[in-house]
């Protein structure tokens, strides 16, 4: 990999923080409440891996993998945890006074004090909520956008006409989505403008500022639209992933590891820190820290890696 591409992944993974502040004051303030893309009511890292945790306004709420029922603790606190729903298997999100979650593929809304549940969706499997939108995959495999505000809803992507999508992000009135064939697309909020992205084989896509990342050939892939080229780089092999800056929590050949993403690429001698000796689930971000599940126990990790703790 040439020095310029390693510099720029640099640089930009730096500063995406301040990108992604822009862009939620510019896409909040200018955007009508019924299209908001700017936030999708959790990280796309989170959901793709389940949206087994969020935290919000200094709540930490998850969901056990291959278990049911959402807790509720102080982030501050690290203990003391509440059940505040006895269904759940998780993407959890949270929009407004309340959250969403869902539960044998049900989408479900209740308020943050775990009262008022009710039925969204009969039927949405992976929801993602962007404003008053709920885009998912329904029975067929179509992509469907749902209308919280008029109760409404369309097909986006036909899959009997452009065959089923495997899964899919949404940034800017965007949806970048992996099709079939494991190439990356992009398609309008209103399916009229579907477009290649990037030909791949594709799986585990994700979102962090402006850059999309992707598993490859087992391999952590970074992608960025730069002056109409798309600037690649791969960076590790992985199996599931969670990055935040230029910091990384990923599992490899059954242990977990914490690493910097720009001394991954510029120095081969750089070795990972294992922190976890076993392959981890749900691996999350929030503003402060990753979390992921270890022995059935969700534990804590700053994004430096160097203060670790269990939530109870």
């Amino acid at each position: 990999m040439s020095n310029k591409k390693v510099n720029l992944l640099a640089a930009t993974l730096v500063v995406f923080v301040a990108v992604v502040i822009i862009a939620l004051t510019i896409g909040i303030y200018s955007t009508p409440t019924e299209v908001v893309s700017s936030t999708a009511g959790n990280y796309t890292a989170n959901l793709n891996n389940g949206g087994y945790v969020l935290e919000d306004e200094g709540f930490l709420f998850y969901s056990y993998p291959n278990q049911k029922g959402i807790y509720r603790v102080e982030t501050e606190k690290k203990q003391g945890s509440v059940k505040i729903a006895q269904k759940g298997d998780g993407f959890l999100q949270v929009l407004g006074s309340g959250y969403y979650y869902t539960d044998n593929n049900t989408l479900y809304r209740i308020t943050l004090e775990g009262k008022k549940e009710q039925v969204v969706r009969e039927y949405a499997s992976r929801p993602l909520i962007v404003g008053s939108l709920v885009f998912y995959l329904d029975e067929q495999g179509n992509l469907k956008k749902h209308s919280m505000q008029n109760k409404t809803e369309s097909i986006v992507i036909n899959a009997k006409q452009k065959g089923k999508i495997k899964e899919f992000v949404v940034y800017y009135k965007k949806i970048y989505y992996i099709d079939e064939s494991g190439c990356i697309r992009k398609i309008s909020f209103d399916g009229k403008k579907d477009e290649l992205f990037i030909t791949a084989k594709a799986k585990k896509l994700s979102l962090d500022g402006q850059y999309l990342f992707y598993i490859e050939n087992g391999k952590l892939v970074s992608a960025m639209l730069k002056d109409k080229e798309i600037i690649k780089a791969e960076i590790t092999q992985v199996d599931e992933y969670a990055i935040f800056g230029s910091y990384i929590v990923y599992t490899q050949n059954d242990k977990t590891y914490h690493a910097d993403v720009n001394k991954i690429l510029s120095n081969e001698k750089y070795k990972p820190k294992v922190v976890e000796k076993e392959k981890v689930k749900g691996i999350s971000i929030d503003e402060n820290n990753f979390y992921y599940f270890a022995n059935n126990q969700l534990t804590q990790l700053s994004h430096d890696g160097k203060i670790k703790s269990v939530i109870k």
